[in-house]
């Protein structure tokens, strides 16, 4: 997994020349859930993540269960 993950901020780092450089990565569905509503309570609705990846065959909480939980904090937080 650590593979793809350096694979995935190689490929967005040169494209469009890096629109995107800074990243945050979390190795389970439930580590993304924590680092989204520590995102939230640090910003609110200001700055949400650009982009979320997600692995559909994670631990703990698997992709489709996190994404799940990520949209609704995001709507919770009036977040767009």
């Amino acid at each position: 997994m650590l593979f793809n993950i350096e694979a995935i901020k190689i490929l967005l780092r040169n494209s469009r020349k890096g629109v995107i450089n800074k990243f945050e990565e979390a190795l389970d569905g439930q580590e993304a859930i924590d680092k989204v509503k520590e995102h939230i309570i640090a910003n609110g609705q200001q700055n949400p993540y650009k982009l979320i990846l997600m692995d559909c065959n994670m631990p703990k909480k698997d992709g489709y269960e996190a994404s799940q939980e990520i949209i609704e904090l995001y709507k919770e937080a009036g977040v767009e």
